[in-house]
């Protein structure tokens, strides 16, 4: 079922059992992967204040990098992530030496579809490193 706001989300990661703490050490980026399913602009605007909204600390907050939740994407085998973390980038989610690097990983891997690869080839090829 996909997600409906990022306040949704992240109030589901504050109540889990083990606290959004424990629960982010164990499982890295996965449980966050549902933000994709969102507009990038409204994931931007809004993560700060929904973990403060559900009582999380800023710690919590600054453990968190949605550039990694894009990496994370990227490198499954789930075509559904690499879809979502490909739609990111072409409505304008920053690209780094990093996003590069991850998405030629997955343009040789040939992970995701032939589609989203031309995509994401595009994308990758039009970064220029600032001086």
């Amino acid at each position: 079922m996909p997600v409906h706001s990022v306040n949704e989300l992240v109030e589901k990661l504050a109540k889990h059992p083990e606290g959004f703490p424990e629960l982010f050490r164990r499982m890295g980026y996965v449980p966050l992967l549902p933000l994709l399913e969102l507009p990038q602009q409204v994931v931007v605007q809004s993560l700060e204040q929904s973990f403060r909204d559900v009582g999380l600390s800023s710690a919590d907050f600054a453990s968190v990098s949605l550039r990694d939740l894009v990496v994370c994407a990227l490198r499954s085998e789930s075509g559904r992530w690499t879809y979502l973390a490909v739609r990111w980038l072409a409505d304008g989610f920053p690209i780094d030496e990093i996003i590069v690097r991850v998405g030629d990983e997955m343009v040789e891997a040939k992970r995701g579809t032939q589609a989203d690869r031309h995509i994401l080839f595009r994308l990758i090829r039009r970064y220029e490193p600032c001086a």
